[in-house]
C-alpha cells in the first residue's frame, strides 16, 4: 500500500466517524467508504498525483510531532490535525475538503439507499 493510500484511508476513517455522528447516520460501512474514496483518488488525473502525494507527505511530517506517522496516530490526534488543515488557506484546506466531500457524498448516498429499501 502506497503512502497516499495509507493517508487516504486514515483520513477517511477519521472523517467517517465524525461525519456519521454529526448527521446521526448509522448506515454505511467505513470499509466501503474507504474503498470508494481510494477509488476516486486512484482515478485522479496523473497531473494531480504529485501535489496530492506532496500534501500527504507534509501531513505525515507534521504528524510526526504528535507521536508518529499520520496513519498510525490515534484518531483523536488525526482529527485535531485535520481541523488545523481545514483552517489553513490554499492547498492544505483543499486537500482536506476533497476528502470531506467524498466521505460526505458516500454517507448521504448510503442514507438515500437505506431510505429507498
Amino acid at each position: 500500500m502506497h503512502l497516499l493510500d495509507k493517508i487516504s484511508s486514515a483520513i477517511t476513517y477519521t472523517l467517517f466517524e465524525q461525519l456519521q455522528a454529526e448527521v446521526s447516520a448509522h448506515n454505511g460501512n467505513v470499509r466501503e467508504c474507504a474503498a470508494f474514496v481510494l477509488g476516486q483518488v486512484r482515478r485522479m488525473p496523473d497531473y494531480l498525483w504529485p501535489p496530492f502525494y506532496l500534501l500527504a507527505v507534509c501531513l505525515t511530517l507534521i504528524s510526526l510531532g504528535t507521536g508518529g506517522c499520520f496513519h498510525t496516530i490515534a484518531p483523536e490526534k488525526r482529527m485535531l490535525l485535520l481541523r488545523r488543515w481545514q483552517r489553513l488557506p490554499g492547498p492544505c484546506k483543499d486537500f482536506f475538503l476533497f476528502y470531506h466531500t467524498l466521505v460526505s457524498f458516500y454517507l448521504f448516498s448510503a442514507m438515500d439507499l437505506e431510505k429507498a429499501q
